[in-house]
């Protein structure tokens, strides 16, 4: 079942640089970098739901410098993996759980950083989490599976033990980052402007607070014209956020957000999200980021999980959000989204997969430099069991109070 969780959206069908049948072989080319002959990177199975792999990083004394005078840049590191290396990018990412370079700090790596053609697997950047914040080491797996699982868009998971120039780093999630390879696989065209949320409490009132990760369009005139549409209300409401969303995915999403509590979001902390306009249907969608606390747990209010968030009445902060709850043909259909995402979480057990998941990292979590807290492990994937086992009925009982 985990694998089910972890495999939902397509692969891409061409084969690349890295990818599954890209070559007969790997070729290694460790001659002067030029654009045109980059290194192969054997292909690895990075998202595996079985496999935690061993990645390394090497960083001169530059590198080193460079991420403690300023962790956000990019710097030249080596990325090894299978004994062979890769120069490539590293800085430093993270906000809440953002630590100096020397802790543990969470990366992401840009393999198109020395060779523009060097790609990991089609990817040309992946993040390495360092899951501080995060007492069962799980929470990103179970909560972008539950979004693959309803069709939505959502990162894929690994886990990988890093060392940084021999010294052990401990257990990392790998993340996937959302950029052409996801938006390729996702929605078929990769050449529209994809938007992250810049600023907290960004919300769809200016285009000022959104920092374009990709601008393959050239202008923000569709960015604009949601906005204006999001100052409508009612029929006028519905009938622009129609045409200008993908209507069922739009949906899905918000009752997505509402029926696992993953509060750190859109619709209930203006927080942590993105927005893809696919230039081909010419519609945006929303595409959540930050998955480690999830669940109904805020490690800053609560020691455990299912007590931030919980109440599906409180996902309003986010305009979009809000008007929905105000127009009742959106109101109804984000409620039958959440019959609908409850009556999957209860076919596939969604309780009985966390077992399996702390499973996978019980070894490396308790052997971690970190030292996290093994009782606070085991305590709350018991409480995040017990929540996604009662949440179904929980939401259909919310459901039918609220029709």
């Amino acid at each position: 079942m985990l694998n089910f969780l972890l495999a939902c959206a397509p692969s891409p069908t061409a084969p690349d640089i890295g990818a599954p049948g890209a070559d007969t072989g790997p070729k290694w080319v460790f001659d002067a970098p030029t654009l045109e002959e980059p290194p192969l990177i054997e292909a690895v199975d990075v998202f595996s739901d079985t496999v935690t792999h061993n990645f390394s990083l090497e960083l001169d004394s530059q590198a080193r410098s460079d991420l403690r005078q300023d962790p956000s840049s990019w710097t030249e590191g080596t990325f090894v993996i299978g004994e062979v290396p890769y120069p490539i990018g590293v800085r430093i990412k993270g906000s809440s759980t953002y630590r100096d370079y020397g802790d543990k700090p969470s990366f992401k790596l840009r393999f198109d950083y020395v060779y523009s053609e060097l790609r990991f697997n089609g990817m040309r950047r992946l993040n390495l989490h360092n899951m501080v914040l995060d007492p069962m080491l799980s929470s990103e797996v179970l909560n972008w599976g539950f979004f693959r699982a309803a069709g939505l868009p959502a990162p894929r998971v690994g886990y990988a033990r890093l060392d940084i120039n021999g010294k052990d780093q401990g257990l990392y999630s790998i993340v996937e980052d959302i950029e052409d390879d996801f938006l390729k696989q996702w929605f078929g065209d990769s050449h529209g402007n994809l938007y992250e949320n810049a600023e907290n409490y960004c919300d769809l009132t200016r285009v000022s607070c959104f920092e374009p990760d990709e601008s393959d369009e050239g202008n923000d005139d569709a960015l604009e014209g949601l906005i204006g549409a999001a100052k409508l209300s009612g029929d006028d409401w519905l009938a622009e956020m129609k045409q200008r969303m993908d209507w069922e995915p739009f949906v899905s999403f918000l009752a997505m957000e509402r029926t696992i509590a993953h509060w750190d979001s859109y619709s209930f902390d203006l927080s942590n999200y993105r927005l893809y306009h696919d230039p081909t249907a010419d519609t945006f969608t929303f595409i959540p980021w930050s998955g480690d606390l999830g669940f109904g747990y805020r490690p800053w209010s609560y020691y455990d999980c299912g007590r931030h968030g919980v109440d599906p009445k409180d996902y309003d902060m986010g305009l979009l959000a809000k008007t929905c709850e105000q127009v009742p043909e959106c109101h109804q259909a984000v409620l039958d989204a959440m019959l609908t995402h409850a009556d999957m979480l209860e076919t596939m057990n969604a309780g009985g997969l966390v077992q399996p998941a702390l499973n996978r990292v019980r070894a490396d979590a308790a052997s971690d430099p970190e030292n996290y807290d093994m009782n606070h492990f085991e305590s709350h994937g018991a409480c995040v069991e017990e929540f996604l086992t009662d949440r179904p009925d929980v939401i259909r009982a919310w459901v039918s109070q609220n029709r």
